[in-house]
């Protein structure tokens, strides 16, 4: 399926979903509070009217230039999570999924601490990206002392052998000597690394 075709569901799928704006193949909460929420479209290879529905959150206070669902999951329907734009009924059967499959991830969050206690309920508290979003919503949240010890936690856990992992380990250790030495500019980097997210996906 093409781009087109995701924004024309998107904006047939909005007046179900209040609050919410279209860019793209993505649907996503509006006004947006740190954390991006929402929903993407994605092709499928099995054939062009196939595609696949995730729903998601994405902390925008990581670095990210491109969406992506470490944190989270497919919605399915009917045994399956393909899905075709010649389903009957689409549009209900969409709505339907979100209410039920995608509910916790699309839950308003109304605060950094709210966050971290849905990340707690989807997430292995052992995974690499769970860890880096609790230490830097700790952060940003001001709850320095915390932030330092799982920022510490997560560095001992990445591997500077792997290429992603040495980003994030220096990222990580970056943001943990500011909390230690000039916890106003930990917040400065983070509001910076917000924002350039913000722009890096389009949606400033």
């Amino acid at each position: 399926m093409k781009n087109s075709d995701f924004v024309r569901i998107g904006k047939q799928l909005l007046p179900r979903m209040p609050g919410y704006d279209v860019k793209g193949p993505m649907i996503f909460r509006r006004p947006i509070d740190h954390v991006l929420q929402g929903l993407c479209f994605e092709g499928s290879s099995f054939d062009n009217k196939s595609f696949y529905v995730w729903a998601f959150i994405l902390p925008l206070f990581i670095p990210v230039k491109y969406l992506n669902f470490n944190f989270g999951r497919r919605l399915r329907h009917g045994g399956g999570d393909r899905w075709s734009v010649d389903l009957p009924n689409l549009l209900e059967i969409l709505e339907a999924g979100v209410k039920t499959e995608a509910s916790v991830i699309l839950e308003d969050i109304t605060s950094l601490d709210a966050f971290v206690s849905k990340l707690e309920l989807l997430c292995n508290k052992e995974n690499l990206h769970f860890l880096q979003a609790i230490g830097y919503s700790l952060a940003l949240d001001g709850q320095t002392s915390s932030a330092i010890h799982i920022l510490g936690k997560l560095e001992g856990e990445l591997e500077s052998t792997i290429p992603w992992q040495k980003e994030m380990k220096d990222r990580s250790k970056h943001l943990k000597d500011l909390l230690v030495n000039d916890p106003p500019k930990a917040e400065l980097q983070l509001n910076q690394w917000e924002y350039d997210s913000m722009v890096n996906l389009k949606i400033v």
